[in-house]
């Protein structure tokens, strides 16, 4: 309604996601009794940790797209880290919010804008999500998580080699996605059907995918 300018709207909205962040926390490591409509106690710290999780994100790019108050890399920089974090701690929380984080962090340079894309930078970024995933899927295995790291990665892997980027930067995403298809293959211990064909996808991806490129490029 025009009471707030842009740089309290921010702070209000930051605030609220680092509340509600703290908010689950508090829930999860009392583990109180709450319960809401049908959700039951221990699923509310991870509902709440999503809800900080999208504002997070929204309070960056709202900063970036709509006020225009930080650069496009300090944008990328501070929706990459949520979405990591977001990664990271689902390992306490669910596999539900690491699947978040996740799509948070491949859209991430979707919802950052540049006239001038840094591919190096970006071909970093993309590695390190997947390889952060493919970790913490060795951990605590989830279907799909992995599933959209697979998706994910070849899909920036496919974006990145028919642009203006150096090729070098599409074949290290190949490398990275063999390294990481064989590191979760020596970590997978006893699985289901489903996670063995996803384990073979994510060998077959980065070699289909690397032909299609040669033989095209």
């Amino acid at each position: 309604a025009g009471f707030f300018g842009p740089g309290v709207r921010l702070l209000m909205g930051a605030t609220f996601a680092v509340a509600i962040a703290a908010a689950a926390e508090i829930i999860r490591r009392r583990d109180l009794a709450i319960k809401v409509g049908s959700f039951a106690s221990e699923d509310i710290p991870s509902v709440l940790a999503g809800v900080s999780v999208v504002s997070g994100f929204g309070v960056a790019y709202a900063a970036h797209a709509v006020y225009g108050m930080i650069s496009s890399g300090a944008a990328f920089g501070l929706m990459g880290a949520i979405g990591l974090s977001a990664l990271v701690v689902s390992l306490v929380y669910s596999p539900a919010l690491g699947v978040l984080g996740l799509l948070g962090s491949y859209l991430t340079p979707f919802l950052v804008s540049s006239s001038s894309p840094n591919y190096v930078a970006l071909t970093i970024f993309v590695s390190l999500v997947t390889c952060v995933t493919f970790a913490l899927d060795a951990r605590r295995p989830s279907a799909w998580l992995l599933a959209g790291s697979v998706v994910g990665h070849s899909g920036w892997t496919a974006l990145i080699a028919w642009s203006d980027a150096p090729p070098v930067c599409s074949t290290f995403l190949l490398l990275v996605a063999a390294a990481v298809a064989t590191f979760g293959a020596e970590f997978a211990g006893r699985r289901t059907e489903r996670d063995t064909l996803l384990r073979i996808a994510a060998f077959v991806a980065p070699l289909v995918l690397g032909g299609v490129i040669w033989v095209d490029r």
